[in-house]
């Protein structure tokens, strides 16, 4: 298992930095950045994934490049896959003991 740290989904930086920040509501943000309100709000509580258009949408209003939000994105869904990936290792260890 890994010993890294978890990294920060991009939508509590969304929410902690600019919505909570600027104190507007996320019907407002969702209007400003041109996305459904669904659509914010799950990104902002880790039920969805930022994409290439929400990086841009997201850099354009923020200011921070969109390769940050994308990056971020990255480094959550990296961080998601480490129990998958140890299982797949301990699994595939076990197979090799049997035979």
């Amino acid at each position: 298992m890994s010993d890294m740290h978890r990294p920060a989904h991009p939508g509590e930086l969304l929410k902690n930095g600019w919505i909570d920040e600027l104190n507007i509501s996320v019907t407002s943000a969702a209007k400003n950045l041109g996305l459904s309100r669904k659509h914010l709000s799950n990104i902002i509580n880790q039920k969805a994934g930022v994409s290439a258009d929400v990086s841009m949408r997201l850099g354009k209003w923020t200011g921070v490049s969109s390769q940050l939000w994308l990056d971020m994105q990255s480094a959550w869904d990296l961080w998601q896959l480490r129990d998958i990936d140890y299982a797949i290792n301990k699994l595939n260890h076990q197979q090799t003991m049997h035979l």
